[in-house]
């Protein structure tokens, strides 16, 4: 799993350090052996460092110029920093990339202790061929398909956007191409700022939670249904006030979808002892969540949600195992699809 920035070619921790000393160096630049010096590397390391921070991934650009003690030597001036540079780091860029791909394969399974692995990964010395460092990863890493969630080019395109404008303390403003539904006949092009970005495993999406500051409402967006991201040059600045809607829109969000009513406690009874263990092993991430045994046995859960059909449709993944015991009008949505099953299936 080679690095967007780095391809293969280099550790991400050189790459990171080379762009500092050409900064520290300012307009004074850097020749290749005052950049090997302070790397402490070799001249083909110094020279390898150079050519792929001026990868069109990575945005530097360098001016060249004779060395005024000696027009022999060629001295570099870093005129335009990385795009991530105090920004999101290739370090930053590679440990997203490998917890990408734990998050999509895993699904429901516990997650601490191989995040943990790709720490001593990125911390360790890794072997600079692709094909050898794929092998170490997979060496030190055993996932359980779950789902797959297969994001096309161009979403990984938007997804490394969306990174960018998410970076702490610098949020930017950017604008979206929305296909409600995935429908390219009802595009639309929003400005929001964008809030949190969120990987729902259980349900299978990435989504984005944004602000448009010209509406002053929150905007919704599952990353299949983005068509195109760009960045507008706004600062992108979200009001204080807003801040807590937005914390509480994040805090109740299910199911891949998020919404502004007014919250409910939905409260089930579940009775078959696998389901159980699967909700105490791998509790779901719902506001409130709380899981207690009653003396028959059984299971009582309970958590705060302000979907109703987004509550409907996780209660459904259940199975016949869950009794919804309120509020009322979600054991009504149940019971509803319920009917609908059994008439598809010729039952009265």
């Amino acid at each position: 799993m080679a690095s967007i920035y780095t391809n293969g070619e280099i550790r991400p921790s050189i790459l990171e350090a080379a762009a500092k000393c050409f900064s520290d160096a300012g307009e004074r630049g850097l020749t290749r052996t005052g950049l090997q010096d302070r790397l402490s590397c070799s001249d083909k390391m110094a020279d390898r460092a150079r050519k792929v921070l001026g990868y069109r991934e990575n945005g530097a650009s360098f001016a060249e110029s004779p060395d005024p003690a000696n027009p022999r030597i060629i001295r570099f001036v870093m005129k335009v920093s990385p795009c991530w540079y105090l920004n999101v780091t290739p370090r930053t860029q590679q440990t997203l990339a490998l917890s990408q791909i734990l998050l999509e394969m895993f699904g429901a399974a516990p997650l601490t202790a191989e995040l943990r692995k790709i720490e001593q990964i990125i911390n360790s010395k890794l072997p600079e061929q692709a094909d050898a460092e794929s092998q170490a990863i997979g060496d030190r890493i055993k996932v359980i398909p779950a789902f797959d969630l297969d994001p096309t080019s161009n979403e990984l395109e938007i997804l490394n956007t969306l990174l960018l404008s998410l970076s702490p303390g610098k949020p930017k403003e950017i604008r979206v191409s929305w296909a409600p539904g995935g429908q390219d006949r009802s595009t639309r092009k929003i400005t929001v700022i964008p809030y949190q970005l969120t990987l729902d495993v259980r349900a299978g999406v990435i989504c984005l939670l944004g602000w448009d500051p010209i509406k002053a409402c929150p905007h919704f967006f599952q990353i299949p249904e983005l068509r195109e991201v760009e960045f507008t040059g706004g600062a992108g600045s979200i009001p204080e006030p807003v801040l807590s809607r937005l914390h509480t829109l994040t805090r109740l969000q299910m199911a891949g979808a998020a919404g502004e009513g007014p919250s409910f406690q939905v409260k089930l009874r579940i009775r078959d002892p696998r389901l159980i263990w699967s909700l105490q092993t791998a509790q779901p991430n719902f506001s409130n969540w709380r899981l207690a045994h009653d003396r028959t046995g059984a299971c009582l859960v309970e958590f705060s949600a302000n979907q109703l059909d987004a509550a409907c449709r996780w209660v459904l993944q259940l199975g016949g195992q869950a009794e919804v015991i309120g509020p009322l009008a979600l054991r009504d949505e149940v019971l509803g699809h319920a009917r609908m099953i059994l008439a598809n299936h010729g039952q009265p």
